[in-house]
């Protein structure tokens, strides 16, 4: 998923990831949120298509440290 993401962006509590507008891109996004829920249910995730084939974004957002963990974990932020 990480060589997909064309654009990453600090938000309050973790970050919005952004995405091509590719249809598949919407499935793999929908299972690998499946599968980070079974792990990491303190994470909230939001999959948004933007108006206009803007794109498709994955935000990810949590409580305290998950700014921090997203980054080791994911590779983010760098």
């Amino acid at each position: 998923m990480r060589t997909a993401v064309r654009k990453i962006e600090a938000v309050a509590g973790g970050y919005r990831l952004g995405f091509g507008v590719e249809e598949e891109q919407i499935v793999q996004l929908a299972e690998f949120v499946a599968g980070e829920r079974r792990c990491c249910n303190f994470l909230t995730f939001n999959i948004e298509a933007a108006a206009d084939g803007a794109g498709l974004w994955l935000n990810m957002t949590g409580p305290a440290g998950t700014a921090q963990f997203l980054q080791r974990e994911l590779a983010l932020g760098d």
